[in-house]
């Protein structure tokens, strides 16, 4: 329970990405912060590029939306 904010910080808050999280050693696969979420696909290939993240993140999980 005395830790409980730093692990927020880790998960939700502001050492989840940049350089905070360099810091911290709270870094991951690019592949787990997702995409954009106007991103659409238009193409095969970027359908298969979607598929391929989709997969990624069923099988590994992927980084929560950071709380503001």
């Amino acid at each position: 329970g005395k830790h409980l904010h730093e692990w927020i910080d880790l998960i939700f808050g502001y050492k989840q990405c940049g350089e905070e999280a360099r810091q911290a050693d709270n870094l991951f696969h690019y592949l787990t912060y997702g995409v954009p979420e106007n991103h659409t696909s238009t193409s095969t290939e970027e359908f298969d590029e979607q598929l391929s993240l989709e997969t990624q993140i069923l099988e590994f999980g992927q980084i929560p939306k950071q709380v503001p």
